[in-house]
């Protein structure tokens, strides 16, 4: 597996400052990893999803899965990870068009046999049968992302959006995109702006 940093940018400490003071104020959101749909067609599914029984199973073990941290402004070409299958109660969200289940559940990706992002949550939304597939498709409440690349963070969120549904008599299988998204603690900002700099500093 191939870890490939962006090339290196001229930048200096007063910019870094310049750019942290108003995240600061803001904290808005920031992605922090995301991938594209990975298969080439609908005999490489992602995710398998029996309404009847209640599970949800899936991971990618194949190529082409191009896993982009732009919080850490890294990048893993051919990345695979595993998911813990989901057990969940069809219809047992009334009204909200998920299904639910309690956890706590992890998703795990890797860079060869190293796990390089960390996913867990404490409870799983299913969209629900009669509510159709379609984006967010998948996604997770209270949420901890962590990564060899970047530090603690919070307000977490993630989501799969299903492509490539097909029926198959007795579940769905799917294809899937990806993303994520946190709201750093100030600190992370500072260690994450400075480290950056630090790593561009040193390649060049």
């Amino acid at each position: 597996m191939i870890k490939i940093e962006r090339k290196p940018l001229i930048c200096s400490a007063l910019l870094v400052m310049a750019m942290t003071v108003p995240a600061f104020a803001s904290l808005a959101p920031v992605t922090v990893a995301t991938f594209a749909d990975p298969s080439d067609g609908s005999a490489e599914f992602l995710f398998t999803i029996d309404y009847d029984a209640g599970t949800l199973s899936g991971g990618w073990s194949g190529t082409g899965l191009t896993l982009e941290i732009p919080i850490a402004d890294v990048t893993y070409e051919n990345a695979t990870f595993t998911i813990d299958d989901i057990t969940f109660v069809s219809g047992g969200s009334a009204g909200s068009g998920y299904d639910t289940s309690v956890g706590p559940y992890g998703i795990h990706f890797f860079d060869g046999a190293t796990e390089v992002l960390t996913i867990e949550y404490k409870k799983a939304w299913i969209k629900s049968r009669t509510s159709g597939l379609d984006a967010q498709d998948f996604y997770g409440d209270d949420v901890t992302i962590s990564g060899v690349d970047f530090g603690e963070l919070s307000a977490e969120h993630f989501s799969f959006a299903f492509t490539n549904i097909v029926y198959n008599g007795d579940s769905y299988n799917a294809t899937a995109s990806f993303t994520s998204s946190a709201i750093p603690e100030p600190a992370t900002i500072v260690i994450l702006a400075f480290g950056s700099l630090f790593m561009r500093n040193c390649r060049r």
